[in-house]
C-alpha cells in the first residue's frame, strides 16, 4: 500500500483532533466539524457519507479538484455517485424526470450495463480503469440517451462511444441476424477516421464485426465497391458519406466526432444535416463529442436528440491543465525573421532563449542524456496549405544545418502535412512521426483534432490559431500518455505549448491569456496582460468578451519565404 501522502496525514490528524497550532499561549488541538465537512472527510477516508443537511455541494464541485482521492468503491447509491462526480469533476444534465445512471469507473461496474464480450475486450485490451468522461457516457448510452460529451483532449473520447455502441451493435444481431448498417461514425478529417476505425477494429477484434473506412479518396471506393457485404460500421468523413445515403435507413446509433467542427464549418455541416435527415430509424441514437462544445452546437443538439444528455468533465472549452503554455511575442506584423529566431531556438531546444519563466530548467532528457532531443517530438501548426508547404521548407533546412553529420539524413527528421497532399503521402508523413523516424510535424489545423500522438513534448503555434476552439485543439495534442491503454492512470509526458504572435494577432491576445490563465498557466504569462501596456509598447486594448476570437489574416507563403507578402481570408487546410 503506498503511503499516505502529507496533506492525508495533516488531514487524518485533524480528524482524530490531533493536529496542533501555535498561538501566543503555546499549543492548542485542532477541532474537526466532521458533520459539516462530511464530503470532504470522505475523499479522505475511503468510504461514502450521509450527505450533510442543507448544505450546498456545487460550489465544492465548481472548485478547483481534489488531488486525486481515491473514488467510492460502490457507486449503487445516488450519495455515491454523487460524490464521484464532484471528485472527477463530471456534470450531467438530463430533461426533467430523467433518471441518470450510476458511472462506471472499473471492469465490475461496467459489466452491469454492456456485453460481456465487449467487457472483455476491454480487459484484454488493458482498459481496465475507465476516465471520468469514458465512466459517464458507458452507462447513459447503455441505458438509451442521446449523449452530448464535451471532455479535455485526450480524455479517451473515441473509447466512450465506440465501446457502448459497438455493445450495442453485438446485442442487436444476437436477437437478428440481418445484414444492415447499425452505426456510422463520422469525423472531420481523413487521418481521424482512419485512427476510429483501428480503434473499433481493435476492440472488435474476434467478433466477426465488418467495418468499413471511407474518406472519399480512390483507394477507399475501390475497396468499398469490391466488397459488396453490408458493413456493420460505417467511419467516414461526411462528403464520403453522401454515396451511402440511400442504406442508412436502419443505422441506430450516428456518432460525430468533433461535433463543433462537423456542424459549424460552412464546408461540412450541410453534407452532416443530409446524413443526418437519412438516418430515418425510430431506434436511431445520436451522440456528439468533442473537447468544445459552443453554445450554439449545445442548442443544435437539444434540436436534433430525442433523449437528450449533455456531459461535461472538468472546465468547459479549456485547455488542458498539464501543458505548460506560453505566448511568444515576434514583432511587427507582417515580419517572420522573428518567428524564425523562436523556433531555431525551439530546434536547438532552448526554449529558455524565448524568455520569460518557461525556460528549460526542468526539461528532462532521453535515456541516452541527448539534450537536443528534449522538445522533440515536436507539433509546428500553421494556418493554410501554402505556409505549411513553405514553412516545412525552411524548417527542414533549418534543422539540417542545426546538426552535425549528414544534412540529408537530419532534414529527414522534418516531414510536412496538408490537405494539398496525396492520402499516400499523408500516411507516410503520420507513420514516420508516430514511429520516431521523423522528429518534427509541420502540420495544419487537418491534424489539429482528434489525432492521437503519443508523448509529443511540444506543440509550436507558427501562426496564430484562428479560434479559441483551434488554439485548444491545438494544444492538446501535446501531453497525451504513452499508450491510449494506459490513458486512464499513466503519468502524462512533460509537455508544452509555444504561441508565436505579432502586433497583428493583438485584439486575440487577452482571449487566448484568459484560456491559459483557466488551465492553470498564469504564471507563465507576461504580466503586462493583465493590464498595463502591451508587448508592442502601445496601451493596453480593450478586453473582449468570450471565448473565441477569429483571425482573418494570412501572411501568405511569400512572407516566411521573405517574397512580396500574400493575403489570403479563407485559408485552405
Amino acid at each position: 500500500m503506498p503511503a499516505a501522502s502529507p496533506s492525508a496525514s495533516l488531514f487524518a490528524s485533524l480528524l482524530t483532533g490531533g493536529g496542533k497550532t501555535k498561538g501566543s499561549g503555546g499549543n492548542h488541538a485542532t477541532r474537526f466539524d466532521r458533520k459539516r465537512f462530511a464530503s470532504d472527510v470522505a475523499l479522505f477516508e475511503h468510504k461514502t457519507p450521509k450527505p450533510a443537511s442543507g448544505s450546498d455541494n456545487d460550489a465544492h464541485a465548481a472548485a478547483a479538484p481534489p488531488s486525486e482521492p481515491p473514488p467510492p468503491t460502490s457507486l449503487d447509491t445516488p450519495e455515491a455517485a454523487l460524490l464521484y462526480r464532484k471528485a472527477k469533476r463530471i456534470r450531467v444534465d438530463v430533461d426533467a424526470g430523467a433518471v441518470i445512471p450510476p458511472p462506471a469507473p472499473d471492469l465490475a461496474s461496467i459489466d452491469a450495463h454492456m456485453n460481456a464480450r465487449v467487457v472483455t475486450a476491454l480487459r484484454v485490451g488493458g482498459f481496465a480503469n475507465a476516465t471520468a468522461c469514458q465512466s459517464q457516457c458507458y452507462t447513459l448510452m447503455a441505458a438509451g440517451f442521446d449523449v452530448l460529451c464535451c471532455a479535455p483532449t485526450g480524455s479517451g473520447k473515441t473509447l466512450a462511444f465506440l465501446a457502448p455502441v459497438l455493445s450495442s451493435f453485438v446485442q442487436r444481431r444476437e436477437k437478428d441476424s440481418t445484414p444492415c448498417t447499425h452505426a456510422v461514425v463520422l469525423a472531420p478529417s481523413r487521418e481521424l477516421a482512419a485512427q476510429t476505425a483501428r480503434v473499433l477494429k481493435s476492440l472488435a477484434a474476434g467478433a466477426s464485426v465488418k467495418v468499413r473506412v471511407d474518406t472519399g479518396v480512390k483507394d477507399d471506393e475501390k475497396r468499398a465497391n469490391a466488397s459488396k457485404a453490408v458493413p456493420d460500421f460505417v467511419v467516414c468523413t461526411p462528403d464520403a458519406c453522401a454515396s451511402r445515403l440511400r442504406k442508412l435507413g436502419k443505422v441506430r446509433a450516428l456518432v460525430l466526432d468533433e461535433a463543433d467542427r462537423l456542424l459549424l464549418d460552412d464546408g461540412i455541416r450541410a453534407h452532416v444535416q443530409t446524413i443526418v435527415a437519412a438516418c430515418t430509424s425510430k431506434h436511431l441514437r445520436m451522440h456528439m463529442f468533442s473537447a468544445t462544445i459552443p453554445e450554439k452546437v449545445d442548442a443544435m443538439a437539444r434540436e436534433m436528440f430525442r433523449h437528450p444528455a449533455r456531459v461535461y468533465v472538468g472546465v468547459r472549452n479549456t485547455p488542458v491543465s498539464h501543458v505548460r503554455q506560453q505566448l511568444v511575442y515576434c514583432g511587427h506584423g507582417g515580419q517572420e525573421t522573428g518567428k524564425m529566431i523562436a523556433v531555431k531556438s525551439v530546434l536547438r531546444g532552448k526554449l529558455e532563449d524565448l524568455g520569460g519563466s518557461f525556460g528549460g530548467e526542468d526539461d528532462t532528457t532521453d535515456d541516452r542524456g541527448v539534450r537536443s532531443r528534449r522538445v522533440f517530438p515536436c507539433l509546428i501548426f500553421c494556418r493554410s496549405v501554402a505556409r505549411c508547404q513553405a514553412l516545412f521548407e525552411q524548417v527542414r533546412a533549418l534543422f539540417a544545418s542545426l546538426q552535425s553529420g549528414d544534412s540529408a539524413a537530419a532534414a529527414r527528421r522534418v516531414v510536412g502535412l496538408h490537405g494539398g497532399m496525396s492520402t499516400s503521402a499523408r500516411q507516410d508523413a503520420l507513420t514516420r512521426f508516430r514511429s520516431g523516424d521523423a522528429w518534427v510535424l509541420v502540420a495544419t489545423d487537418v491534424l489539429s483534432r482528434g489525432v492521437d500522438f503519443a508523448g509529443v513534448r511540444l506543440v509550436v503555434n507558427y501562426d496564430f490559431p484562428s479560434t479559441a476552439a483551434d488554439y485548444v485543439h491545438r494544444v492538446g495534442r501535446a501531453g497525451r500518455a504513452p499508450t491510449a491503454a494506459a490513458s486512464a492512470s499513466a503519468q502524462a509526458p512533460l509537455a508544452r505549448a509555444v504561441t508565436l504572435y505579432t502586433a497583428d494577432d493583438a485584439d486575440a491576445l487577452r482571449p487566448c491569456a484568459a484560456l491559459i490563465r483557466e488551465a492553470g498557466g498564469g504564471a507563465f504569462l507576461p504580466d503586462w496582460l493583465d493590464g498595463g501596456t502591451s508587448a508592442s509598447g502601445g496601451g493596453d486594448r480593450k478586453r473582449r468578451r468570450g471565448g473565441g476570437w477569429r483571425v482573418e489574416k494570412d501572411p501568405g507563403a511569400n512572407a516566411i519565404s521573405g517574397r512580396r507578402e500574400v493575403r489570403r481570408r479563407k485559408p485552405k487546410e
